[in-house]
């Protein structure tokens, strides 16, 4: 299959002075740009449709790390272009990152992660969530805590560890939570507030780090994590208290924001950032092989991708600073999956 390499860049809402771009308008592969570009550092989204709309969630703070102002802004589209700011998460002394929706059943949260600092390390973890009411408005945040049956390895107060993404499941959410000291492990809610380590995953090599967790179609439980000091990796179970296999490897270092959905025929669309790149690539379950698709136009301090399968498009959020080296904007990809033989 031939690699796509197709883009279309548009100023719109929120965008005043982006640069000028070459255009090729098409239908397989289509990028909008939905905030200015800013010496703010605009990064780590997450995209969902609810409701018969689009949303779309972000970090903004003075720095990539150890900011001291991190908020999360949450953005509204009928259609996935055209954008609306609806909300602002702040939480004072706090660097807010890292928002994630999750979906259970009809009810739609966001889950967001915060860290303090002293001397510019990590001090704290703290995690929050927000849910979505049936009238359309954002609650108040509310502590998401972890059990710290493991606190005593941590050199942090607060959380334990990081519970990166929340997955609900059959009336239960779960999350795998490192802390780049020893816990890379597997949690588990019955209400989405309270956390429970029920697994832990310290034999992993290579430091493993931020990994989405996503069940297939047929229920067995995908984890697709990040290695800071070695190749992206694929651990999959149908027994979360059985044996788990991790002998699939995505051959990408350092996989910076890895995100995956299933398609109907049970590939596992992957993103995230391979070469200071945004990259979309499909793992097959069955034959356990993978390839890579396309390059999603971006560079530099880049990806960490939210992703949204809708009438056959596949729909990517992401940040890049490909049009500017001092500041970091959003953007929106559009792609066309029948034309990449994946859906």
């Amino acid at each position: 299959m031939k690699k796509i390499l197709l883009s279309l860049i548009f100023g719109f809402l929120f965008c005043t002075s982006c640069t000028s771009q070459d255009e090729d308008d098409n239908d397989d592969l289509l990028i909008r740009r939905v905030t200015d570009i800013s010496d703010k550092n605009q990064a780590f989204t997450d995209l969902v449709y609810f409701n018969n709309q689009f949303f779309l969630a972000f970090r903004e703070s003075d720095r990539h790390a150890d900011g001291q102002d991190g908020v999360i802004k949450l953005l509204v589209s009928p259609d996935g272009f055209n954008w609306n700011f609806t909300k602002e998460f702040s939480v004072d002394g706090t660097d807010l990152r890292d928002p994630k929706f999750a979906i259970n059943k009809d009810k739609l949260m966001l889950y967001i992660h915060g860290s303090k600092y002293e001397n510019k390390k990590i001090s704290s973890f703290t995690d929050y969530n927000s849910k979505y009411s049936s009238s359309g408005q954002w609650g108040d945040l509310k502590n998401v805590v972890l059990d710290n049956l493991k606190l005593n390895t941590a050199k942090i107060s607060g959380n334990e560890s990081w519970p990166w993404r929340i997955t609900w499941y059959n009336g239960k959410a779960y999350s795998i939570g490192y802390n780049g000291n020893g816990i890379f492990d597997l949690y588990q809610s019955d209400e989405g507030n309270f956390f429970k380590n029920i697994k832990s995953f310290s034999d992993i090599s290579n430091l493993p780090t931020e990994s989405t967790l996503r069940v297939s179609n047929n229920g067995e439980f995908f984890i697709l994590a990040r290695r800071n000091n070695g190749s992206a990796l694929i651990g999959r179970t149908f027994d979360l208290n059985g044996k788990w296999d991790w002998s699939s490897e995505i051959p990408i270092q350092n996989f910076g924001g890895p995100n995956f959905l299933f398609t109907k025929n049970n590939f596992m669309i992957i993103s995230g950032r391979e070469n200071n790149q945004v990259m979309l690539g499909q793992f097959d379950i069955v034959t356990k092989t993978y390839k890579r698709l396309l390059t999603i136009k971006s560079g530099g301090d880049c990806s960490y991708p939210g992703m949204v399968i809708k009438d056959d498009y596949l729909w990517v959020s992401y940040y890049s600073s490909h049009e500017c080296s001092t500041g970091t904007a959003i953007y929106i990809a559009k792609i066309n999956l029948q034309k990449l033989n994946v859906n």
